[in-house]
């Protein structure tokens, strides 16, 4: 047996050696960090590309990023925005989803020894991985496309931990429109700000971008890089393209970018697959017509003093943002759970590990909670320096 274990490591090491050397240039060997404490976790790859491209040799023609994720301990010379997720917009067929794959196969390459397609990558070690990707029901067990999304989502909240890495590709799209953006909001800020695991966001869903980000000169939010985020760890980038917008043609250009993409140009990419100009043509007014519409909507407020659904210009009623709001109430909600916790347990003086879930591993169990102290007091007290700022 001992002969067969040597073996089947020497197998083993053979096929990354193998490996490593088909990537093709650049690829570097990755740098892996010891884990500080309760520090979390940290990703960054220049000019990664995607493996499965660098192995079949059409490397030449793909486009490289960088990608930047946390913040590595103990570090001088990095990045001024130490977000850990990524809410990422861009055209249909921009590249957002080849981007999130390249970025979980070139963690596993990381962790498994083996090279990396990038100039260079640093990485803690990630204790998951989970991604949501692509569209299927299951008939079978009598299950819609939706009811997949969100179990698979259920599963990566409930298991997702600070030291994971989250990629979600478009959640929410089964349901409708509001259903569905009210679902990515709440995914999305329980990730920031309860779990404060990596991760990309990726969506369609400009309103959501506008609801979670602000801009520092109240400008239009689409490929402003002035964009400051009102979640503290979430950083806004989008796939760049150049549009034609006299005959419908987008050319994509594959570069992730800081901000957010102004349009999803889904009627661009109609007219690319053949579409009769005539249909894009009016599916480009009714969407003009919807645009206008949502504006009106946004217009109107709904003021305590009023109550009539008009807002008064002389009323001046400022409330937090509804992030914040959630995040105060949320801290009270699990106060009171880890108080009722320590009760329970009727003067045991045994401590929780430090980054066990908020109320103890059971209690939380019972509660259907994961969440983390660390992540829930660092991302309020992140969040209050921004709003001063």
């Amino acid at each position: 047996m001992k002969a067969v274990a040597v073996v089947a490591e020497l197998d083993c090491l053979l096929a990354l050696s193998v490996a490593s050397a088909s990537l093709g240039s650049p690829s570097s060997r990755p740098t892996i960090l010891e884990r500080n404490g309760d520090s979390g976790g940290y990703i960054e790859f220049r000019q990664l590309r995607h493996p499965c491209v660098a192995i079949s040799g059409s490397a030449a023609d793909f486009v490289a990023n960088d990608i930047v994720l946390g913040r590595q301990h103990g570090a001088v010379n990095q990045d001024s925005d130490p977000a850990s997720m990524i809410l990422l917009t861009g055209p249909n067929m921009g590249g957002k989803s080849t981007l999130l794959r390249q970025l979980c196969l070139g963690v596993i390459l990381a962790q498994l020894g083996c090279y990396v397609p990038a100039e260079s990558a640093t990485i803690l070690p990630v204790d998951r991985l989970f991604t949501r990707i692509g569209a299927r029901d299951n008939l079978l067990a009598g299950r819609s496309t939706f009811m997949v999304e969100m179990a698979e989502t259920s599963t990566i909240l409930r298991y997702a931990t600070p030291r994971s890495l989250v990629v979600l590709d478009e959640l929410g799209r089964g349901t409708s429109t509001h259903d569905g953006e009210a679902v990515a909001y709440g995914v999305l800020h329980g990730l920031c700000s309860r779990l404060g695991c990596l991760g990309f966001f990726s969506t369609h869903y400009g309103l959501l971008a506008e609801s979670l980000l602000r801009s520092t000169n109240d400008a239009k939010l689409a490929n402003n890089s002035n964009s400051t985020s009102v979640e503290p760890h979430l950083r806004p980038m989008y796939m760049a393209c150049a549009v034609n917008e006299e005959e419908h043609r987008v050319t994509f250009l594959y570069r992730l970018q800081r901000g957010v993409a102004s349009k999803s140009h889904g009627m661009n990419v109609a007219a690319m697959a053949g579409v009769p100009i005539p249909i894009v043509q009016r599916a480009s007014a009714v969407a003009a017509k919807f645009e206008l519409r949502l504006k009106q909507r946004q217009l109107t407020k709904v003021t305590p003093q009023s109550g009539t659904g008009l807002a008064d210009d002389n009323d001046d009623v400022h409330l937090a943002p509804l992030s914040i709001q959630s995040d105060f109430a949320n801290l009270l909600r699990m106060a009171a759970l880890q108080t009722g916790s320590s009760q329970a347990s009727n003067g045991d003086d045994s401590e929780e590990p430090e980054e066990s879930p908020v109320g103890g591993t059971q209690q939380a169990k019972r509660a259907n909670e994961n969440q983390y102290w660390s992540c829930i007091v660092d991302h309020l007290q992140r969040t209050m320096i921004s709003s001063d700022n």
